[in-house]
């Protein structure tokens, strides 16, 4: 997945629709619907020259039905709703790199190039992140889905009637034996 800026729409140099973070910083919003997703790796496809590329993993632990990012300063992604999951470092084409180690999950995650306004409170994997020099296209990302809790039991008031009817013959029966001695 690559991305297409504005002003680029005849782009022909390189890296062409490349994520990057060279004068801003882009992003993939991706939506897994009423699925609650646990993202567990990303792979990039290409990366500048071979360089490193570094990125940052968000999701949406907002309100919204349908959360954006746009219009949102790099230092303001948490007031949107989002919370920064990791910083993930030199990833290359060669595999996978494992993200999300704490398996949260959400049904709206970021893959943004990464920022240094984006803070590195969250876990940080890899070698040195630096922005300014990350170009890449993300070729895939795995997860699991989180199957939701199941529903609390609650006797319905039926039982709980018959459990309450129950008990009190019990009782009658324990006071006419007590009462028969």
């Amino acid at each position: 997945m690559g991305v297409q800026a504005n002003g680029a729409v005849n782009d022909s140099g390189t890296p062409q629709h490349s994520m990057d973070n060279d004068g801003y910083t882009d992003m993939i919003l991706l939506n897994f619907g009423s699925a609650k997703i646990d993202l567990d790796s990303v792979k990039i496809g290409w990366n500048n020259g071979g360089g490193d590329a570094d990125i940052s993993v968000f999701r949406y632990i907002g309100t919204s039905a349908s959360p954006t990012p746009a219009g949102l300063s790099v230092t303001n992604m948490s007031s949107g709703g989002w919370e920064l999951v990791g910083n993930y470092a030199d990833l290359s084409s060669s595999g996978a790199r494992g993200v999300n180690s704490t398996n949260t999950s959400s049904s709206w995650w970021l893959i943004s190039a990464y920022s240094e306004g984006f803070g590195s409170s969250k876990e940080t994997a890899g070698g040195t992140l630096g922005s300014g020099n990350d170009y890449f296209k993300v070729l895939s990302v795995a997860g699991n889905v989180v199957a939701p809790p199941p529903p609390s039991k609650i006797p319905e008031p039926g039982s709980l009637a018959l459990m309450g009817i129950a008990m009190a013959g019990f009782v009658a029966t324990r006071r006419r034996k007590s009462k028969a001695i």
